[in-house]
């Protein structure tokens, strides 16, 4: 506890900081929000998901779905947590939603299959056509953002003879390059 309470100081002492070097109102802050996540190490998690499908919003013009369908795969992280008995201890928690490896091995499961995700988009596809591009490409573009850092990700789970592991490690730099790369391209298109 004593720690979060460290953390959440140093996170609002550095955003005080900020706001009295660039003599900018909080609202400005949005633009150095990537700044913010390279210091403290939050990337390739809910964030990064969110303005993926912000920008799959803007273009399709349906923010809501979009923004559900990159972020809410990870419901199957939460089914293993649940199944673990890790949700019970928030210090275990904690370490096991900050850590790369997946000791469980079931994390990015069953709604991280390509197949699973073929299937529902194809089923999705035939009741709503443009619901169902939406929540394909926001569902595929949560696929591939977890397919390019360096935690398991096995494409065709429960079967896992087959494991990428992409370039960009977990919790690094490069993570927080992905993220301002997307919220740049967001305020772009």
């Amino acid at each position: 506890m004593v720690r979060a309470a460290k953390s959440l100081l140093r996170i609002t002492t550095f955003i005080d900081k900020l706001k009295k070097k660039l003599k900018t109102s909080p609202g400005r802050l949005v633009f150095f929000l990537p700044i913010f996540l390279l210091v403290y190490n939050v990337f390739m998690t809910l964030p990064t998901h969110a303005v993926l499908g912000l920008i799959i919003g803007k273009i399709t013009g349906s923010y809501g779905l979009a923004i559900a369908a990159s972020t809410l795969i990870d419901a199957d992280h939460l089914i293993s947590y649940v199944k673990s008995g890790v949700i019970k201890n928030p210090k275990l928690f904690w370490k096991t939603i900050m850590d790369q490896k997946d000791p469980y091995g079931d994390q990015r499961g069953i709604l991280h299959n390509i197949f699973i995700w073929a299937f529902v988009s194809l089923i999705i596809f035939l009741f709503s056509h443009s619901g169902g591009i939406v929540i394909s490409i926001g569902w595929l573009g949560h696929i591939f953002l977890e397919a390019i850092d360096n935690s398991d990700y096995w494409p065709l789970y429960p079967n896992k003879k087959i494991n990428l592991k992409g370039p960009i490690n977990y919790g690094s730099w490069q993570e927080g390059i992905v993220f301002a790369v997307l919220l740049i391209t967001f305020f772009i298109i």
